[in-house]
């Protein structure tokens, strides 16, 4: 009986060492964290939302003052479906050019595409470049000649960008060319986004 007892007891004893000393499964690793979309264009310093915004006041006095542009805007939307505020001048006014050549600019709020589409869109001729510190892309016109306007696309906010568009209409600039259509593309969207970032705090 006492054998019984004791046999009895070291059963319990042992199952209880045994349960004691136990280790519990390791919990299930995490899943990889999923990798970001990666960006062609560079991070913004901050959002610079358009809504709202009139981009006939990012066509500043100065800009109007260095190219001889008029004050006579032409706010109709290009039909091109896109949720948009457009604001066109240049330096004809009427009947007389002032001074001559003929310059076009157009200024374009998209709030429904965002800059790296037209990256994508024309990725040989486009090139990334910086306006005000955010990421643009400069390209040439998709239709006619390639060295008589340029186009400046730049990443404002998310899905948005603000569209800048400078040409000689009239062909008839000495030393024409597309760097130099650029070049004065930079200056009205430099000045666009410094009057942009003013306006939305």
């Amino acid at each position: 009986m006492r054998t019984t007892l004791r046999l009895g007891l070291l059963a319990v004893v042992l199952s209880t060492s045994t349960g004691c000393g136990a280790t519990a499964p390791a919990p299930p690793a995490p899943p990889a964290p999923t990798a970001a979309p990666s960006s062609p264009l560079p991070p913004r310093p901050r959002e610079a939302r358009i809504d709202g915004v009139d981009p006939c006041q990012l066509i500043t006095p100065a800009v109007r003052a260095r190219f001889g542009l008029t004050d006579n805007f032409d706010r109709r939307p290009t039909t091109d479906g896109l949720q948009t505020s457009d604001c066109q001048t240049s330096n004809f006014d009427g009947a007389v050019l002032r001074p001559p050549p003929r310059v076009d600019v157009r200024l374009r709020l998209i709030r429904d595409q965002a800059a790296a589409v037209t990256l994508q869109q024309s990725p040989t001729a486009s090139r990334v470049i910086t306006v005000a510190g955010f990421g643009a892309v400069e390209s040439p016109p998709q239709i006619g000649p390639k060295d008589n306007a340029c186009t400046i696309d730049v990443d404002v906010a998310n899905g948005q960008m603000m569209s800048v568009f400078f040409g000689n209409g009239g062909n008839d600039l000495p030393n024409l060319s597309y760097q130099l259509m650029c070049s004065d593309a930079h200056v009205v969207a430099e000045a666009a986004m410094r009057q942009l970032l003013a306006q939305v705090h």
